[in-house]
């Protein structure tokens, strides 16, 4: 992946949507393919990846929790940087502007956190979205809290 890195790097921030989010979708493949992050040889490129949560179409931030999600999912080093560094972008991504962005935020810290080290830090951080605007994020962080 290292020689294609720069060129996966300008897709990201490409003009077309469809560009970033089909650019966003296979990295993410990348990334989860080995369970072990040994596709993630450009820690630039990962940042890069991990950017796209603020990109300002919703799609694109959409595709990046998903495959953020499926990363995370299949690490097997729950504590290596890398883990780390997804689940501080999960928990910024509790704050975004989009509720639908909170909610997936909310689902997917339900989901990988039983067996994360932070686990617990990651519920914690969930469950502030009891507070939020939006019922279906209010829901969401409640199923958190219940299950948690």
């Amino acid at each position: 992946i290292t020689p294609v890195a720069s060129t996966l790097q300008q897709e990201l921030v490409a003009e077309s949507v469809e560009t970033r989010r089909s650019t966003v979708n296979l990295l993410g493949r990348l990334f989860s393919a080995e369970g072990d992050g040994s596709w993630i040889k450009s820690k630039q490129l990962f940042n890069a990846f991990l950017d796209r949560l603020v990109d300002k179409e919703i799609n694109v931030r959409m595709e990046v929790m998903k495959q953020l999600r499926a990363l995370l999912e299949c690490l097997h080093v729950k504590n290596s940087d890398l883990f780390q560094r997804g689940c501080r972008a999960l928990e910024r991504s509790l704050q975004d502007i989009s509720p639908e962005i909170r909610i997936e935020a909310v689902s997917a810290i339900c989901q990988i956190a039983p067996n994360s080290p932070q686990g617990h830090t990651l519920l914690e951080s969930a469950s502030l979205r009891l507070r939020d605007k939006k019922l279906p994020v209010r829901l969401e962080a409640l199923a958190t809290r219940t299950s948690g």
